[in-house]
């Protein structure tokens, strides 16, 4: 990314996708996601009492732990960080590595569980997003941002949908489990 470019994103205190950043960029580029100098919503909410949580794709950055859900006063954050995951096994698109995190440690034994015991990627978030408000004690104020990742690549549905008589048939290999 040009220097100018860069610039631009920490002058104007907007998202890079709004100031300049004009393709997809790694989420461990320092250019990329959230400037530091930018006050995010959980940092507002924090301060005003609110225990705030984050569930799903970030996609915000992961440079540094400044960057994460965790570093920007969410309570807790259950995440990825890359473009792309696959449903199951949270494998990146490209197949290099698995990225799920929970608060600011990899969530390994959720995402063998998801590899290992075929469970939607989908479902372990809405277990974590239930969890937060089952425990959330009553007149506290709960901040819960919830970023769905189902509509981003590589687009899978659960095996259960899959096997429906109704749904056609899919055929694209990186579609299927």
């Amino acid at each position: 990314m040009p220097l100018g470019s860069l610039a631009c994103t920490v002058s104007t205190r907007r998202v890079p996708a709004h100031s300049g950043q004009l393709s997809l960029c790694s989420p461990t580029d320092l250019s990329c996601g959230i400037p530091f100098n930018a006050t995010t919503i959980s940092q507002k909410m924090a301060a005003a009492g609110y225990a705030t949580h984050f569930v799903g794709k970030w996609d915000c950055g992961a440079a540094t732990p400044h960057h994460t859900p965790f570093g920007r006063n969410y309570s807790t954050a259950l995440n990825y960080f890359g473009h792309g995951n696959y449903q199951w096994g949270e494998l990146e698109w490209n197949g290099n590595f698995r990225d799920l995190w929970l608060n600011d440690k990899p969530a390994a034994a959720l995402a063998n569980a998801s590899r290992d015991k075929m469970i939607y990627e989908e479902v372990i978030f809405r277990e974590q997003l239930l969890g937060i408000v089952d425990a959330h004690p009553p007149g506290l104020p709960l901040f819960l941002v919830y970023a769905a990742r189902i509509a981003h690549y590589p687009i899978q549905a659960p095996i259960e949908y899959q096997k429906l008589p109704h749904i056609a048939k899919i055929d694209t290999p990186h579609r299927l489990v």
